[in-house]
């Protein structure tokens, strides 16, 4: 177990889908998915929005830049009844064409029609569950056993709604917090000079 996560694991995963419909798809060259076509995906960093995550995800191991269309949903599960593993899923669109791929990460990247992975026996169960779910629209309720597979979606409002809504929340507290700072400093003056 990773101890610097602790027992609360979250991570974003970008689907980015070209002008062709083709996926982009990943094989990582370690862990329970080696070998396996999955979507690129990491660990939220902290101060890292989960969209924004997903976006260096696809940017750090496919050299892929892309931005947030929607929120797809969140599969959920829990690793040897202690660990909380949380994977957000994004819909991004592609900036750029060009792969390159992460060295020691990856073992191939690659933009795929759903055929060329719908039948391979490396695609992972979240990309085939995904598959299944075409056209992407939203993901319903699914009772997954294993942390790889989804357990429960949902659908929300588009992503770049709920981005700016909480900047604009952040930006009200940073104002207030402002306020609350120079009504103290304004009180610590007065009492200073009360002492005269």
């Amino acid at each position: 177990m990773d101890h610097k996560r602790g027992n609360v694991w979250i991570a974003s995963a970008g689907l980015v889908i070209n002008e062709a419909g083709e996926w982009l798809v990943v094989k990582k060259a370690y862990s329970g998915l080696k070998g396996k076509w999955s979507l690129p995906a990491g660990f939220v960093k902290p101060g890292e929005m989960l969209d924004e995550a997903a976006v260096r995800e696809v940017k750090e191991e496919t050299g892929i830049d892309a931005e947030p269309v929607v929120f797809l949903g969140l599969r959920t599960g829990v690793i040897d009844g202690e660990i909380s593993d949380n994977l957000a899923m994004f819909l991004l669109r592609p900036l750029s064409a060009a792969i390159t791929v992460q060295a020691g990460e990856l073992s191939a990247a690659a933009f795929l029609s759903k055929a060329a992975f719908r039948d391979d026996p490396n695609t992972s169960g979240l990309l085939r569950y995904l598959l299944a779910l075409e056209p992407l629209v939203s993901l319903p309720p699914h009772n997954g056993l294993n942390p790889g597979d989804p357990v429960w979606v949902h659908e929300v409002p588009p992503l770049l709604k709920i981005v700016k809504i909480i900047r604009i929340m952040e930006k009200m507290k940073a104002r207030r917090r402002c306020i609350r700072l120079h009504e103290r400093k304004q009180r610590r003056i007065a009492v200073f000079y009360r002492k005269f």
